[in-house]
């Protein structure tokens, strides 16, 4: 299995490679020299494919597609998926993390008649 960042940059680049037609802004004003520098950005460097999918996908394209990928919101940070792998990225920490979702039991002490 391929490193998560690296499954991050190739999702990414395939989804932004089929949507460049639903991009607002010029990819000069978005700080590429074109969409080619940008979806080779995308293809090989994991924080600008997060910057695609975090920002470009939330505000940069005619539809929010956000969504899609977002799973849960959490306080100091979001669960995303990405082709049946999950993911997130602390916000005061470089990186992210592959996760899985895991149920847990509370155990809850109660009190019952006796019969």
């Amino acid at each position: 299995m391929i490193p998560i960042e690296q499954h991050l940059c190739n999702v990414m680049w395939k989804f932004i490679k089929v949507h460049t037609s639903e991009i607002k802004d010029t990819y000069e004003d978005l700080g590429f020299k074109s969409k080619t520098d940008m979806l080779n950005s995308i293809k090989v460097d994991w924080e600008t494919a997060w910057w695609a999918l975090t920002e470009l996908c939330a505000w940069g394209m005619k539809e929010n597609y956000i969504d899609r990928f977002l799973v849960v919101e959490a306080g100091n940070y979001n669960i995303y998926r990405i082709s049946g792998r999950f993911f997130k990225k602390f916000h005061y920490k470089d990186g992210i993390i592959e996760v899985k979702q895991k149920v847990k039991m509370i155990p809850v002490m109660d009190w019952e008649e006796v019969e």
